[in-house]
């Protein structure tokens, strides 16, 4: 297996695999399980992370991306997320019609 600097993965499954009505209150859908399915870890390891937007899934619903770092290092993990968005513009882009 590789060290990786800065690992990475999405924020959240796809909206439409969490809850069967997706006019649903947000307080019916299952706060336990299905939102915190990928960002759970780093609470358990004491990592700090940062989520950003980085496209649409095809029905149109904003996708993002977890940035994960080392503990208590918040502000080396904004300046990478800084740094991303100042690459990427799909913090001001608005989803298909």
């Amino acid at each position: 297996m590789h060290q990786s600097d800065l690992p990475s993965c999405p924020s959240m499954r796809f909206l439409h695999d969490l809850i069967d009505d997706p006019d649903a209150p947000l307080d019916e859908v299952d706060q336990t399980s299905a939102p915190a399915h990928y960002t759970r870890f780093g609470n358990f390891l004491d990592l700090c992370a940062l989520s950003l937007p980085n496209g649409f899934a095809r029905d149109g619903l904003p996708i993002s991306l977890q940035i994960v770092y080392r503990s208590y290092d918040e502000a080396t993990a904004l300046r990478i997320g800084w740094a991303y968005q100042d690459a990427a513009d799909w913090h001001i882009r608005r989803p298909p019609e």
